[in-house]
């Protein structure tokens, strides 16, 4: 949420008060873009996103490249590009399929097709709608894909529950290959074509 509303209120500040943006001095920007771009593309970033995965990397470098070319919006395009890619279909590029059961007194979230950073807000809803609930699973097995991002944010929204003394637990990712030896790595699930499952 904290980067849409970075962005609306960019947007915002660039439709209606474009003149107050010109009175901030051109060399304090380029001070606080260089000093920000400096510690985010550092070669420990760089090393750390390896590690995470390679398609990662991809991502990193391709962001920071056209942020200095370009804008940031070719990163993100880049992202979506390499997820569709590994099979995530357009229909959930921004919206997830994410349906709900109630057993044995845990409330159950099946995942379809993918869950990746541009959907991840509508996972987090259903989550925040048993708010009540102290047993929450999260079940991947009918999703093709599952990013580094939801990953992330998954797992820290497991510290905060177990915290709070609830449980969060991820489930159905038994058939889903890691993209690397990072545990919070992207995870994607191999097709089956159906003259193999015959």
């Amino acid at each position: 949420m904290s980067n849409f509303f970075h962005g609306t209120f960019l947007l915002l500040f660039v439709a209606f008060a474009p003149g107050l943006i010109h009175w901030i001095p051109l060399a304090a920007l380029a001070a606080m873009l260089t000093f920000t771009g400096t510690r985010l593309a550092s070669p420990k970033g760089f090393a750390k996103t390896l590690r995470i995965g390679r398609e990662q990397l991809v991502i990193f470098v391709t962001t920071a490249a056209t942020c200095i070319v370009s804008d940031l919006l070719v990163g993100v395009a880049v992202k979506l590009l390499i997820h569709l890619t590994n099979g995530a279909p357009l229909r959930v590029l921004f919206r997830s399929e994410v349906d709900e059961r109630v057993e044995e007194g845990r409330v159950v979230l099946p995942v379809k097709h993918a869950a990746i950073f541009s959907n991840y807000l509508s996972i987090q809803r259903k989550i925040e709608n048993h708010a009540h609930v102290s047993n929450i699973e999260i079940d991947f097995a009918n999703a093709r894909l599952v990013d580094h991002t939801v990953m992330s944010n998954l797992h820290e929204l497991q510290g905060v529950m177990e915290r709070n003394g609830r449980k969060l637990t991820l489930a159905g990712l038994g058939d889903h290959s890691q993209m690397s030896s990072h545990p919070l790595s992207v995870r994607k699930r191999p097709v089956i074509s159906p003259v193999a499952e015959r």
